[in-house]
């Protein structure tokens, strides 16, 4: 995520860009030439990296200035001269420049682990990589812009090692019609081929969060989190701390029922089969359909909250920041969740929120968590649970709703920024 076409006034929006990407089916039928072309591009990552690791003193400084010097390294400068460790490649200049920035990516983390484990005996002493199995990015100059109907040529090199445009297709394509598209990356699965397209989204406003916080008719939407039927409370508040509007967003027991299901199935087939070996490849697949579910929901959940805030023309969402908690109160977090319920998608809920949110304009903030579960959000009194632990009474007889007075204190913690 960039900024771009800022001014220097504060009251002024600033314009910026975020990027998505998309993954579609890919049908062509030169597969066996997009193998090839990944093979010859792997091989030379391979072999750029074997010279990194001879010449340690070529990865001092950024990755592009470390390219630079192994393309130099391994081939001829424009005044022709020859580099140490110079050999021919026979692959277009783009796929050299990748191959070489990735091989410098590789062996910086092989260097710093091997610092590491000098310094600490514990850590184990890192293996270099042997082979190498990434999918090929197609650039400006190894493809050919993409159709109406989701036909594009791509650069590939056939069994001849020569090279070529061949058309492919695109299933779907119709979904990023007038948005900018980037350079496709394709996947070579067992059965069949992806393309992983990034979308460049324009975005009008994406001013900070301090700056939102100073405007006279800022929304801010305190979240928080249930292991209930609701996954997660939404509440908006104005300016001035004002209630305006809650959700709550519903479906935690449908999830929970949907995993429980598949794990009992799981369970019975450990019990009553005693090879694993002969029912492996099924859990195999009842462990993705769980996976399916969880992601199903995640992006389910946090879509509802995020039109939801678009309707109400919130600019702020505010959510607990769990992670300043002691060492102690966070084991004892991690352990009263379990896996497969509502409040086990809060992170991929929360991952996904970003993203669809700062698409649309709305920016996400993280707010000190501390007592906005035990204090009164009317009053500021302390809270006690009565019989039903999903309803609260404060010490000055104030009768409401657990987790939605800790959304409406996330939120209004969230606007005393400002004034501290």
């Amino acid at each position: 995520m960039k900024e771009e076409n800022i001014k220097t006034k504060e009251d002024t929006k600033k314009s910026g860009y975020c990027i998505t990407t998309y993954t579609f089916r890919l049908y062509t039928n030169h597969k066996s030439y997009l193998k090839v072309t990944q093979e010859k591009f792997n091989a030379l990552i391979s072999r750029f990296y074997r010279v990194c690791l001879r010449h340690k003193e070529i990865l001092e400084g950024s990755n592009r200035d470390c390219s630079k010097k192994l393309l130099k390294l391994t081939g001829i400068t424009k005044d022709g001269e020859i580099g140490k460790e110079y050999f021919e490649i026979k692959l277009p200049k783009d796929l050299k420049r990748t191959a070489a920035s990735m091989a410098v990516r590789y062996a910086k983390i092989y260097f710093t682990y091997l610092e590491k484990s000098k310094e600490d005996p514990n850590i184990g002493t890192p293996t270099k990589t042997r082979k190498f199995n990434s999918p090929v990015t197609f650039w400006t100059g190894m493809r050919k812009d993409i159709q109406e109907d989701g036909k594009m040529k791509l650069k590939l090199c056939t069994r001849r090692n020569e090279w070529r445009f061949c058309e492919v297709k695109i299933k779907g394509f119709e979904r990023l019609k007038g948005l900018e598209i980037l350079s496709p990356t394709i996947v070579i699965k067992k059965d069949y081929v992806l393309a992983r397209i990034p979308v460049k989204h324009q975005i009008e406003d994406v001013t900070p969060v301090k700056y939102r916080l100073k405007e006279e008719n800022v929304r801010i939407c305190g979240i928080t989190f249930s292991n209930s039927n609701n996954f997660a409370i939404c509440t908006i508040i104005d300016s001035k701390g004002n209630y305006l509007k809650s959700l709550f967003v519903s479906g935690g027991n449908e999830y929970r029922h949907e995993c429980k299901c598949i794990l009992n199935k799981i369970y019975s087939d450990k019990c009553k089969i005693r090879r694993w070996q002969t029912v492996k490849d099924d859990h195999i697949n009842y462990f993705k359909k769980l996976h399916n579910i969880s992601e199903y929901y995640a992006h389910n959940v946090s879509k509802r909250i995020v039109e939801f805030c678009k309707e109400n023309h919130v600019r702020i969402i505010a959510f607990a920041d769990l992670t300043i908690y002691s060492d102690d109160k966070s084991y004892y977090y991690r352990k009263k969740i379990k896996k497969y319920t509502p409040i086990f998608l809060r992170t991929k809920i929360l991952e996904y929120l970003k993203y669809k949110s700062f698409k649309e304009g709305i920016l996400c903030k993280l707010v000190n968590s501390k007592n906005t579960s035990c204090k009164c959000y009317k009053c500021g009194g302390d809270v006690k649970r009565g019989k039903d632990e999903l309803k609260v009474c404060c010490s000055n007889g104030h009768n409401m709703d657990y987790f939605f007075n800790s959304a409406m204190n996330i939120a209004l913690a969230c606007l005393n920024i400002k004034k501290s």
